[in-house]
């Protein structure tokens, strides 16, 4: 196990381009990391650093309280997984699994116990006889997160290892690595573009955008409270709901936008004082399952799907050509066009700066 902390880290390339900047982020013993965000976002300019691929211009990385931004990728005690690592096609999968013991001269009975180990966790004890490309495409996957966990490291880079893979495969390995993790409670960092497997793995988030780490937290910090509207977008499903309107401080505090006008609690006057004061234009986010039938507002029914125990609705609202979701039971029947009345849960909603995109309450 590893504790690692990222103190203001930067990484500045020689033509003067920021990979990232700023970055700050502490990994307790035994955490299962997601770093994700879009193309571009920083988060390979990170992970290159951490395992000693490229150098850090600025800041620590510190392993187990040693700064660790001298050392050469070998001597980190980091094992990484790219979906461009192939495995060695003339070794069978016993020889791939041993590969890097052997490189570090380990006793062969202690290679074999580790091997054999790895084997048994990831389903692949009848198959260490035969070659890569005898194996299955699950299989080989399988083979090359063993090889990284064999070595036991403090730590295990996943580099967006089975974004080429179809969903089936994806569920199956990102459950072969949960089983991993729980087995061996090694530090995991795992880097993907997809919102569902961060959800799925991560004990903490990073989500990165132009170089900058915006938000790092538990999922359940992520999903309720994002700190920027591309954030709120990124993670769930359906799309969260956005509406723009005004604070308006008259007997209470209302939000007030062309269609509804909400009451909102007293204690969010202080930290939307400006708005209400400068009439600035805002947005309320809100998700589908924040959302139930009543008299808040009315929307015009589009679509309608199954959705688990609920259905999924899809409605309009008058001057507004967004598309907006909520979940419902299953025991109500509506028709496309027809008018249906909502009910907001603002214990849920989140309030943004029109133009920062930026959390107002966070």
């Amino acid at each position: 196990m590893a504790e690692i902390r990222i103190k203001n880290v930067k990484k500045v390339y020689p033509t003067g381009a920021v990979g990232v900047s700023e970055v700050n982020m502490e990994i307790a013993d035994g955490e299962f990391t997601v770093i994700t965000g879009g193309a571009g976002s920083g988060k390979s300019a990170l992970i290159r650093m951490i395992c000693g691929l490229d150098d850090v211009t600025e800041g620590e990385i510190v392993m187990d309280g040693a700064v660790i931004n001298e050392l050469m990728p070998k001597d980190r005690d980091i094992a990484i997984v790219v979906k461009s690592l192939g495995l060695f096609p003339n070794l069978n999968v016993f020889e791939n699994l041993a590969y890097g013991l052997k490189l570090r001269k380990m006793p062969k009975n202690e290679i074999d116990a580790r091997v054999n180990d790895v084997a048994r966790i990831l389903d692949l004890t009848d198959v260490l006889s035969r070659k890569p490309k005898n194996v299955s495409t699950l299989e080989r996957q399988r083979v090359l997160l063993g090889r990284a966990i064999a070595r036991c490291p403090k730590l295990i880079i996943l580099d967006d290892p089975f974004s080429d893979f179809n969903d089936s495969i994806r569920q199956t390995l990102c459950g072969d690595i949960l089983k991993i993790q729980k087995r061996m409670n090694v530090n995991f960092i795992y880097v993907t573009k997809s919102a569902a497997e961060a959800f799925e793995l991560a004990d903490k988030i990073a989500y990165f955008d132009g170089g900058k780490l915006v938000q790092y937290g538990s999922v359940e910090e992520i999903y309720d409270a994002p700190k920027t509207i591309p954030i709120a977008r990124f993670f769930g499903q359906p799309p969260v709901n956005l509406f723009i309107g005004k604070f308006v401080k008259e007997d209470s505090l209302k939000f007030s936008s062309s269609n509804f006008t909400l009451e909102l609690d007293k204690s969010l006057e202080e930290a939307v004082k400006d708005y209400v004061e400068s009439g600035k234009e805002v947005q309320l986010s809100i998700r589908a399952e924040d959302l139930s039938l009543g008299s808040d507002f009315e929307g015009t029914m589009q679509e309608v799907a199954v959705y688990g125990d609920k259905q999924l609705v899809a409605f309009s609202v008058e001057g507004d050509d967004s598309a907006h979701y909520a979940l419902v039971g299953s025991d109500f029947e509506f028709k496309k066009g027809e008018k249906i009345g909502l009910r907001f849960d603002l214990s849920h909603a989140n309030f943004y700066d029109l133009i920062s995109e930026m959390n107002l309450l966070k």
